[in-house]
């Protein structure tokens, strides 16, 4: 069998709905890298929100700030900071129109300003976040992978209009919360960086995810994986749908491909 690389999300795709990961998954993972393929996460976390999952699952590659960043064995191949001069004109406008931001680096997320949205820490506590470093020098001393933005869909659509950014581009996470990326870096970008350097065709990748920031992934995968669970069209937009990752979802569609042994079950 040739070699593959199995890339997953994390949020809805690897884990469960808290926060945690089925023993089966965890099996499934092990046996992919002894019958010698390579397995990857692709995340919108930063190295500090991913960790906990890239040691608990045994993840030596992963991809990380929406494929603004990529490692392969733990050393760093992939590098893209956003845009220097983008930045400064995104937080201009946040302040402008007094909405709330913070920036990310590989590990931290850093804030310029304090402030509290309940919402946002209610989520961000979701992710395993102990909250946001306060440092007003954050963006001068840290390279920053990408931003989030905390801003409802009214607020939003001042950002998109006009074309007033062309080297950043925008994917909502969650409905008051959008990643604010490199415009021409994507998870499915640096999967197929990864997969060049790895030396795997790209008919040979299988990508698994569920949210918005998966759609180009899911899109341009040829082996693209929808969970069941999966937001909006993206089950359209997947080569195949896949039980959601409360049914152990990426177990289930491995065994029906073959790649793994069935499992007993009751």
């Amino acid at each position: 069998m040739e070699k593959k690389l199995f890339v997953f999300d994390i949020d809805g795709t690897l884990l469960r709905d808290d926060k945690s990961f089925s023993q089966d998954t965890y099996d499934a993972l092990q046996e992919l890298k002894e019958a010698g393929h390579e397995v990857t996460i692709a995340s919108g976390r930063s190295y500090l929100l991913a960790q906990h999952v890239i040691e608990g699952l045994d993840f030596n590659n992963y991809i990380l700030c929406n494929g603004s960043a990529g490692f392969i064995n733990h050393e760093q191949f992939h590098k893209e900071l956003i845009d220097e001069v983008e930045l400064r004109r995104f937080m201009g406008l946040c302040q402008l129109l007094d909405v709330k931001f913070a920036l990310q680096s590989l590990d931290d997320v850093g804030i310029i300003e304090d402030f509290s949205i309940p919402s946002v820490d209610a989520f961000m506590k979701h992710l395993g976040s102990k909250g946001f470093m306060l440092d007003e020098r954050f963006k001068e001393e840290n390279d920053i992978y990408q931003a989030l933005l905390f801003a409802p869909e009214s607020i939003f659509r001042f950002f998109g209009e006009g074309n007033l950014f062309k080297k950043i581009r925008f994917a909502r996470f969650f409905d008051m919360g959008v990643d604010v990326i490199p415009a021409d870096v994507s998870k499915a970008s640096a999967i197929f960086m990864m997969a060049d350097e790895m030396g795997i065709e790209r008919h040979n990748i299988y990508a698994f995810g569920d949210g918005e920031n998966d759609r180009e992934m899911l899109s341009l995968v040829h082996n693209s994986v929808a969970m069941g669970n999966a937001e909006g069209d993206l089950k359209e937009v997947a080569t195949h749908v896949t039980e959601t990752n409360e049914e152990d979802g990426i177990v289930r569609f491995l065994e029906r491909q073959g790649f793994i042994p069935e499992r007993v079950r009751a």
